[in-house]
């Protein structure tokens, strides 16, 4: 097992849910905490709120502590995965009916920890993390996806 692999298997074992496929290829092929090292640019004039959530993707090394923050002002099955360019987290749903969907969450009207699991100020965007870059790509005009090459 690669050290990635065991980075995602802590990951796992430390929120208690197993990722979808999709997003853990991702994790393993691409490096979002490395990003702007890498110097992403919005190519053909794209979108720049899309643009600013593919820069915003929280790398692994983030998801757990990010996730923590958010106890008790989101239900426990989401995963804060970006942010949009007004801090909204936008999160994968790990488990239920939901598990792999990509959800908006808007900060501003979160409900009362004693309210949760609360999902009104939740927003599906997309059926999976795969269907949620595509269309970030076809708004920004870049995508990183999880089959390109990662920088070494």
């Amino acid at each position: 097992m690669s050290d990635r692999e065991t980075s995602i298997a802590d990951l796992e074992l430390r929120i208690g849910y197993r990722l979808p496929e999709d997003y853990r290829r991702f994790l393993l092929e691409r490096r979002p905490e490395r990003w702007d090292d890498e110097g992403y640019e919005p190519v053909g004039g794209g979108d720049s709120y899309s643009f600013s959530i593919l820069r915003s993707l929280i790398g692994l090394d983030k998801l757990a502590d990010n996730r923590e923050m958010y106890k008790g002002r989101m239900p426990e099955t989401l995963l804060p995965i970006t942010y949009d360019p007004f801090g909204n987290p936008v999160c994968l749903a790990l488990a239920g009916e939901e598990f792999g969907k990509i959800y908006f969450c808007d900060h501003e009207s979160e409900g009362e920890p004693e309210e949760q699991p609360y999902w009104e100020n939740t927003t599906e965007m997309d059926a999976s993390f795969r269907e949620f870059l595509d269309d970030l790509y076809q708004r920004s005009g870049e995508c990183p996806d999880a089959n390109r090459e990662s920088p070494s």
